[in-house]
């Protein structure tokens, strides 16, 4: 039989109390003693009752918080081009999350360690993704942290972002690690249609292919051709065909690529071009 509510005295508010500044859940509290009372409620009524504040459910999750407080190397320059891309925030929840196709599996784990995160990599079964064209199946990795979402904010990473992403400015060390993030995200390294010419292209909001192609433009001292985006209703595309443009774009971009912080199918079809 389920345990009967019982009348909580002063020693057991005293408890809960304790156990909470110890940092147990409510759960967790209900359990330490021994399952006296029914819900969840008695431990939030004891904590208001005292004016004690209850913790955000992102405080149970074991996240770097100060992850994207400073974009300092190589890997957080990636990884934030990669939310900007294929990442997504939920606000209401103070949670983070990035899919990547499961043969792209490895760069999940690489972020889960990266975000220091405790919560497990998921499966995402192609079954249940029907309603998009061609899916397949996917991983999923996320992170709760309102500390996380408040600095994703500052570089434009926020829910319902897709028509609104800007490239941010970083330092400059990391500007082109950050774009391979985004390439990786949005982009995709294709064959010209004569059959020879390798091309590099990304995706994205109107605002965000504006503010690549001119940075990757005037941030070549070998100019590259300047690409004018193609607006496809929602979306905008920029491209480049022309060896040398694309030669120098991609060098820029896989120079400091460390410990495998890229998508290895798309650098396989384009590294003959940097030498």
């Amino acid at each position: 039989m389920p345990p009967s509510n019982k009348i909580i005295t002063v020693d057991d508010e005293k408890r809960i109390i304790e156990l909470y500044i110890d940092g147990l859940s409510a759960p967790k509290i209900l359990k330490e003693l021994n399952n006296k009372f029914k819900t969840k409620k008695t431990v939030y009524d004891t904590l208001q009752k005292y004016g004690i504040k209850c913790r955000d459910f992102s405080d149970y999750n074991k996240v770097d918080h100060n992850y994207f407080s400073n974009i300092d190397n190589p890997r957080k320059a990636y990884v934030l081009g990669l939310m900007i891309t294929d990442g997504w925030v939920n606000e209401n929840k103070n949670c983070i999350g990035i899919q990547l196709q499961e043969k792209d599996k490895y760069i999940i784990e690489m972020i889960k360690k990266e975000w220091n995160s405790q919560e497990k990599i998921l499966f995402i079964d192609r079954e249940n993704l029907q309603r998009f064209k061609n899916s397949s199946n996917m991983y999923r990795i996320c992170a709760y942290s309102r500390k996380i979402v408040e600095d994703l904010r500052k570089f434009g990473v926020v829910q319902r972002k897709s028509l609104r992403t800007i490239l941010p400015i970083i330092d400059d060390h990391y500007m082109y690690d950050m774009i391979r993030g985004i390439l990786d995200g949005d982009g995709c390294i294709f064959t010209h249609s004569n059959g020879k010419n390798i091309g590099i292209k990304f995706t994205g909001s109107h605002y965000l292919m504006a503010q690549l192609s001119m940075f990757l433009y005037t941030n070549n001292k070998q100019k590259i051709t300047y690409s004018i985006p193609i607006n496809r209703n929602t979306y905008s595309n920029v491209e480049w065909i022309n060896p040398k443009d694309v030669s120098r774009i991609a060098r820029k971009i896989y120079k400091n690529k460390e410990n495998n912080y890229f998508l290895t199918r798309k650098y396989e079809r384009i590294k003959h071009l940097i030498g």
